[in-house]
């Protein structure tokens, strides 16, 4: 088994990743959508670094991952990139997010919300369940033909199912789907693979905390952009503290 290279609490992995996004040149109010989508990673008992870290890479090495387009017909609204680079799932989870807010299950159950070529799928799971939207199906394919599907159910626990041997949170980019719970197309009862989460990865979090491996240097390392060096000036305007201190 891997040793962590530190242990984490969960509102410790909301402001670090929080800033870290920040450091990636996120806007705040998307990277706080990110630290409470990898706070409920954590809180699940994944490795928030290693889960979010490919999101990251996106928007700090192509900031225009952010900018989308939102279009809407009978059938489905979708949102696409506006660049030709994937979609980074911090935009598409809070939109995702912002759309299931205004959804009825009656009005939904005739349309459906539709990401395309978004970064890392997973993280729009993250985002609806951080921001607490449960009765929602999340599918997707990736590039290597792996199917998935995540259901939040109502009473705040998930369950996923999967075709190929890469788990849910390290899927590459692909189509997101959502739709009220059983209304998805894809049928997971043959696939190899399937998983339940409980409340009880929760519990063991907040007792725990959350262990982060090798994925850890590089959130610290965009988080450490957010901090500046500390001068006489800042000092004496309130800034760390001083030999009186």
């Amino acid at each position: 088994m891997r040793s962590p290279q530190l242990i984490l609490s969960l509102n410790e992995v909301y402001f670090y990743f929080t800033r870290a996004a920040v450091g990636a040149g996120v806007p705040y109010g998307l990277a706080e959508d990110f630290g409470q989508a990898s706070a409920w990673v954590a809180g699940n008992g994944l490795d928030p670094a290693q889960t979010t870290v490919p999101a990251l890479h996106t928007v700090d090495n192509h900031p225009n991952s952010l900018g989308a387009i939102l279009s809407e017909n009978d059938d489905e609204v979708q949102l696409v990139s506006s660049t030709n680079n994937p979609l980074s799932a911090l935009q598409a989870g809070s939109a995702t997010c912002d759309w299931t807010g205004t959804q009825t299950q009656a009005v939904a159950r005739s349309q459906r919300f539709v990401a395309k070529n978004v970064d890392c799928p997973f993280l729009i799971v993250a985002a609806l369940g951080a921001a607490g939207c449960h009765g929602w199906d999340i599918a997707w394919q990736d590039a290597n033909e792996n199917r998935y599907l995540v259901s939040m159910t109502a009473d705040g626990t998930w369950n996923a199912a999967w075709s190929g041997s890469t788990p849910p949170e390290q899927s590459g980019s692909g189509e997101v789907i959502v739709t009220p719970m059983g209304n998805a197309s894809s049928s997971s009862e043959a696939w190899p693979h399937h998983a339940h989460y409980s409340h009880e990865n929760r519990f063991r979090a907040l007792e725990s905390g959350s262990p982060v491996h090798e994925q850890w240097p590089t959130v610290y390392r965009l988080f450490s952009r957010c901090l500046v060096p500390s001068t006489q000036r800042s000092r004496q305007v309130g800034a760390g503290f001083d030999e009186t201190d």
